[in-house]
């Protein structure tokens, strides 16, 4: 029992498995050697036999009533209250499933009933497995392509290469560039929309997690993504000299967690500002706690399901807003409180976020009609600016 003990109090998962797993494993066996004892009178109560008999179903039961809460909730760290329910349901189902499938099972006169009964019964799982996708269409009709992602993959210049990377009025030159990570890759479309509305046109070059910029921390992203952000790096330096506008989206609440990064991006922006650029930085879209499509599911199905903003998002879009202000030439824009994001994640009744923090297309069409036109304006006050100085 001690060994027991021991064992699940110090054992973790980074031990197992490994030399340690032995410590449970003789404590086991040393218990079950030991007829007679504390410990054996305390395992034969009727309450600890009917769990015993119970265990392998329950062992079975525990993992899907655990994955579907945590599904559920989004959320991985379950509270008390899930916890107490997570045991209760486990119990049950372990339970029911001992009495009608464990034991019957078990009885000899069952092992010699006709094989073409245990085909039917192995034929009606068969059938609920293959039924079961048009069960979910019943319940929760698909959403449309444009509701399950942001762009096509291959149409946008995200950590490769498309055409010119051209987005918005096609008979104009591009006068603007954007760059940034995949919170920048979300707005291909809301560049299309603002572009086409007020005649003007993008250059879009962005990579995953990485903002393209040169001093960019490359070595803390992971192996698959760092070979398109040093491409997407060499893209940005060589349109630089061809540019004197451009806007920067990221996801600040990872970004701004690197030392090296801000510290790359205050040079960066130092050194735009002296070449006489004029700088747009926009602020984090809002982020959500939960995924949103999950959320979606469950509400269509009619379970109560609720969705939280997260905190992070915030605080790192005030330190990046404090960055810009310390730059003359650069002006930092946040939506995030605006009307448009009011009903997050919907807008007028249709889903606009893709998952817990990137817009889908429809909402990044949606977002560059609302916005397009107050983030050419800080272009043209800037531009004023300059003109009333001269």
């Amino acid at each position: 029992a001690v060994l027991l003990i021991f064992g699940f109090l110090f054992i973790d998962k980074e031990s197992f498995p490994g030399f340690l797993s032995i410590v449970p494993c003789v404590g086991t066996a040393a218990i079950i050697v030991a007829r007679r004892g504390p410990i054996n009178d305390l395992l034969s109560t009727r309450g600890l036999v009917w769990l015993g008999g119970i265990s392998y179903s329950l062992y079975l039961w525990h993992w899907p009533v655990l994955a579907f809460i945590r599904y559920y909730t989004g959320q991985y760290e379950l509270g008390s209250g899930w916890v107490v329910l997570a045991l209760i349901a486990s119990l049950a189902l372990a339970w029911l499933s001992y009495h009608f499938v464990e034991v019957p099972g078990r009885r000899k006169s069952n092992i010699g009933k006709p094989f073409a009964k245990w085909a039917a019964v192995a034929g009606l799982m068969l059938l609920f497995i293959l039924l079961a996708r048009h069960g979910n269409r019943l319940l929760d009709s698909p959403l449309p392509v444009e509701q399950k992602r942001y762009a096509d993959a291959e149409l946008i210049c995200h950590g490769h290469q498309v055409g010119d990377c051209k987005r918005g009025a096609k008979k104009v030159r591009t006068s603007i560039l954007v760059i940034g990570d995949s919170h920048a890759a979300q707005l291909n479309y809301f560049f299309d929309q603002a572009g086409n509305e007020l005649g003007i046109a993008y250059r879009v070059l962005t990579a995953s997690s990485c903002v393209p910029i040169p001093g960019f921390d490359i070595e803390r992203l992971p192996e698959w993504a760092r070979e398109a952000c040093k491409a997407q790096i060499d893209a940005v330096e060589e349109a630089l000299p061809h540019t004197d506008k451009l806007i920067i989206a990221a996801m600040w609440e990872y970004q701004m967690q690197s030392v090296p990064f801000v510290t790359a991006l205050r040079s960066f922006l130092d050194n735009v500002e002296r070449s006489g650029k004029q700088v747009v930085v926009m602020g984090q879209v809002p982020m959500f706690n939960s995924n949103v499509q999950r959320v979606r599911r469950f509400q269509e199905i009619g379970l109560p399901a609720s969705l939280t903003l997260g905190d992070d998002w915030r605080i790192a879009n005030r330190q990046v807003e404090a960055l810009a202000a310390s730059h003359k030439s650069v002006h930092y824009i946040d939506f995030s409180s605006s009307t448009f994001f009011a009903d997050a994640p919907y807008e007028q009744g249709d889903l606009i976020y893709l998952d817990n923090q990137h817009l889908n297309e429809v909402g990044s069409r949606r977002y560059g009609h609302f916005a397009g036109a107050k983030l050419q304006s800080l272009f043209e006050q800037s531009q004023s600016e300059v003109s009333l100085k001269q």
